[in-house]
């Protein structure tokens, strides 16, 4: 029998707003649901418009080796593992600053995808092509910050701020 896999990868967006100027975060988990082990698994997620690269890195799982763009430019990630066992999974966590200036509503997509290529080596088939790209967005919400932050005590309650406690 032909061994065959089912390679997944399932993404997050930790916010869903970020303003423009500050940076947008996602997660991605790249899964095999086997039955097989699967050869020369690629995971590639490219900066997305209306933003630049911060970092892409690996949080747990089988060792895969990146490929990144330069910090503030765009580009494509490209994290690649020799073999990934059935039942394997890794994690990986993706930043981009979203460019100033970007308008209110303007969605951040963020699209990763999972394969097993036929080179370099023999690849291993996926059953499943459903599960092997996926999407995750976050909307550009209404500036904020850059105030001042003011603290309103009821007249009866005094607060003593130590703005120095723990070194901080």
């Amino acid at each position: 029998a032909n061994p065959t896999a089912d390679l997944a990868v399932a993404s997050t967006s930790v916010s869903d707003s970020v303003q423009a100027g500050s940076q947008a975060v996602f997660g991605f988990q790249v899964n095999n649901y086997g039955p097989d082990s699967s050869n020369n698994v690629t995971l590639t997620d490219a900066v997305p418009d209306n933003a630049s690269f911060v970092s892409f890195v690996q949080v747990s799982g089988p060792a895969f080796s990146c490929d990144n763009p330069i910090s503030g430019g765009p580009g494509t990630s490209t994290c690649t593992i020799a073999s990934l066992a059935s039942g394997d999974s890794a994690t990986f966590i993706a930043t981009f600053d979203v460019n100033p200036g970007v308008a209110t509503g303007t969605a951040i997509t963020n699209t990763a995808n999972v394969a097993s290529p036929v080179s370099p080596g023999p690849a291993t088939p996926d059953e499943n092509s459903l599960n092997d790209s996926i999407s995750a967005s976050t909307t550009v919400s209404a500036g904020g910050g850059g105030g001042d932050c003011t603290l309103n005590c009821p007249e009866d309650i005094n607060a003593v701020a130590d703005t120095t406690e723990g070194g901080q």
